[in-house]
């Protein structure tokens, strides 16, 4: 239950810095997992399961091969 609930905090606060903080932009590529993981404070799995939420939502595409991205609006 802690670790939905911390996967769950780290899809909104991904979310909050697109949709709010325009950190990351429509169409801009996410940095790689172990970045990312460690800008959030977060572990590699936390982040994973927070990007496939989002991915759901239609939040942000994977693209094999080339990355996480942005979707479009």
């Amino acid at each position: 239950m802690q670790k939905e609930n911390l996967s769950q905090r780290t899809a909104e606060t991904l979310q909050k810095m697109i949709l709010k903080e325009h950190i990351y932009k429509y169409g801009e590529k996410l940095p790689n997992e172990n970045d990312l993981s460690a800008e959030l404070g977060v572990s590699r799995t936390t982040l994973r399961e927070a990007i496939s939420s989002l991915v759901a939502q239609g939040v942000l595409q994977i693209q094999r091969g080339r990355g996480t991205f942005v979707a479009q609006e």
